[in-house]
């Protein structure tokens, strides 16, 4: 996302990206108080230079670690962005040959089912990837474990769009930290529920874990063989 402008190496070697996201804030629904609840708030949010939207992500130091001096989440990172970033400064770029959208917190809000909160994103990815075949080659959507077999009506939806090759539910957890799951949400017997029913829509299950979750993603390889684990 241009936090540094430097000319690729081995320019001639064929790139698989395969994890980036992409988003607008002003068109795809993050669920983000303040920005989609009023239409107004969304204008002014809209009308800031990024220089000054990114201003207030990073008062955030969590953010700040993360991302650095420009802020990827509030900013617009489409098809022109992308491509920028992988064509290079004088189109010096890496040889990148395709990519995988991941999941990036899309939420609908008027949904019938709770499952189906996330399911949206992947239609837009898949749009992207209509603009310009070159990127979007799979997308790993997101889906609610924790809801057991209640989920499966989101696998269902997923299931229609040929693009979507897994997903992404984070086991990241660590004591005191803003973490992305519970200490033992592996081993939930709910969340496991749903886990398996990745096999049967032929998914492959993404993740985002410490060395503290190791174990746990070894046992869930080891319950259920079937289940690609990346």
């Amino acid at each position: 996302v241009l936090q540094y402008d430097e000319v690729a190496v081995d320019l001639e070697i064929p790139v698989f990206d395969c994890h980036h996201h992409a988003g607008d804030p002003a068109t795809w629904e993050k669920g983000w108080p303040g920005v989609h609840d009023h239409w107004f708030n969304l204008k002014c949010w809209c009308s800031l230079k990024p220089s000054v939207q990114n201003w207030y992500a990073i008062q955030d130091p969590l953010n700040n670690d993360s991302w650095g001096p420009r802020h990827a989440g509030i900013i617009p990172y489409m098809v022109g962005e992308i491509l920028t970033d992988m064509n290079g400064p004088n189109g010096r770029g890496h040889n990148v040959v395709g990519s995988i959208f991941v999941e990036w917190g899309w939420k609908s809000r008027d949904v019938d089912h709770e499952c189906m909160i996330p399911v949206k994103e992947a239609d837009a990815a898949a749009e992207l990837h209509r603009q310009c075949p070159r990127i979007i080659n799979g997308i790993i959507a997101r889906a609610d474990l924790s809801l057991g077999a209640e989920v499966e009506p989101a696998l269902q939806y997923y299931k229609k769009n040929p693009l979507v090759v897994g997903i992404r539910h984070n086991l990241r957890w660590a004591e005191g930290i803003d973490s992305l799951a519970e200490e033992k949400t592996a081993y939930d017997p709910k969340w496991r529920e749903g886990f398996a029913l990745l096999s049967k829509y032929d998914l492959c299950f993404d993740t985002t874990i410490f060395h503290l979750q190791i174990d746990a993603v070894a046992d869930l390889a080891r319950d259920f063989p079937d289940t690609r684990i990346i």
